[in-house]
């Protein structure tokens, strides 16, 4: 079975976005089987990892959220000159280039 993959994002200079950061450096040291990816933002690189997962959970902080909340995430087209760096479009990209996410 593939491991699952866990992309942590944010920015350790900022206080909550770092969230993401730690989720995934504790969870390196206290699950070694997952795969862990800490990032400042997504980007089309990720696609090759995503695509040979198994399961992918996307860790980040949210404003103002005061507890966890998991949320599917489906892909999602991005509009042309839009800003890419959502899950959906990371996935949407990664079922274009792949075949799946």
């Amino acid at each position: 079975m593939t491991p699952p993959l866990v992309i942590g994002i944010g920015n350790p200079t900022r206080s909550d976005d770092g969230a993401g950061l730690r989720v995934v450096g504790e969870l390196a040291r206290r699950a070694p089987w997952a795969s862990v990816r800490a990032v400042h933002q997504l980007t089309p690189e990720l696609a090759e990892d995503i695509a040979a997962a198994g399961l992918v959970v996307f860790v980040d902080a949210a404003v103002g959220a005061t507890e966890l909340t998991v949320t599917p995430v489906e892909p999602t087209p991005i509009s042309p000159g839009s800003h890419f760096g959502s899950p959906g479009a990371l996935l949407y990209l990664t079922a274009q280039i792949y075949g799946k996410a």
